[in-house]
């Protein structure tokens, strides 16, 4: 991605850069934590991919 709005390209350079800075995942950091605590492990779900989908709802919590 660009560094600046000026610096970039094309119409999907300036999109994603713009959606970096407004555009957040999870603003409610309580909502983040409920959908982490209530995750639970799909039948087609792996270890791994359990794993992998809860350490990705995490980065959305706040600590507290």
């Amino acid at each position: 991605m660009c560094v600046q709005v000026e610096d970039c390209n094309s119409c999907d350079d300036v999109k994603g850069e713009l959606d970096q800075v407004y555009l957040k995942k999870d603003l409610n950091g309580v909502h983040a934590r409920q959908r982490l605590l209530t995750r639970k492990q799909m039948p087609a779900d792996n270890v791994a991919q359990f794993s992998h989908a809860s350490k990705e709802l995490a980065k959305d919590c706040v600590c507290v």
